[in-house]
């Protein structure tokens, strides 16, 4: 192409440069912050509601809970909610058992993590279905934050965002919902000790104390 030829295509805006990948990362919304989700009494389970959404008529989706351990191991992953789409109908999906998920957690466990598997859309670049994460759109495949959640007296519920900004999101967050009492955006405070723990703890000291004066006195 002669450099005559190029001039002319730029100046009439026809030749532009060849655009670069959309990055896998972009930005995430900027009226969202990362959630977390606490769990509220660590001696009761996690009772899950699934609430339906766009996501569990259209597609074949499965939402997995997880517990997230404190040394930042990974998470053992528990599928709570399975839809299936047999015929990849327009409104064709079905739930697989119950709405409604328990999940039998310890007292050593606080937070929560959330995974949405759309098995019907395949990401562009792995091959494999769409994957969400609950919290910071770092492990996301378009860095996005796919949750959002509201409370309502005690109770917290959870949107996901199933799509990615390189397929054209409405994001609306209304794809995958589920509720529980048993959440919370909060950390749980650690139990403050009731008085008389303080008492039996002195009272503990002091014997503790009086013993080795004791012994000390024999050892003379």
């Amino acid at each position: 192409m002669s450099k005559l030829l190029v001039s002319l295509l730029c100046a009439t805006g026809l030749l532009t440069a060849v655009a670069a990948p959309a990055s896998a990362a972009p930005f995430p919304p900027p009226t969202l912050t990362p959630e977390r989700f606490y769990i509220v009494d660590s001696t009761r389970p996690v009772d899950i509601t699934l609430n339906f959404g766009s996501a569990t008529t259209w597609n074949a989706v499965d939402l997995y809970v997880g517990v997230v351990s404190s040394t930042g191991g990974a998470i053992d992953w528990v599928r709570a909610f399975q839809t299936e789409n047999p015929g990849k109908s327009t409104a064709g999906a079905t739930l697989v058992g119950s709405n409604v998920f328990s999940l039998p957690v310890g007292t050593a466990a606080s937070e929560l993590a959330f995974k949405l598997v759309v098995k019907s859309e395949v990401d562009p670049f792995t091959k494999l279905p769409l994957t969400f994460y609950s919290g910071g759109g770092l492990g996301n495949p378009d860095g996005a934050w796919h949750t959002v959640s509201k409370s309502t007296g005690d109770v917290l519920t959870v949107g996901f965002e199933d799509t990615h900004y390189w397929g054209g999101s409405d994001w609306d967050y209304n794809d995958f919902v589920f509720s529980s009492k048993n959440l919370s955006l909060i950390p749980t405070a650690p139990a403050v000790p009731e008085p008389e723990t303080y008492a039996m703890l002195l009272a503990g000291l002091a014997l503790t104390g009086a013993v080795a004066r004791r012994r000390s006195r024999g050892n003379v």
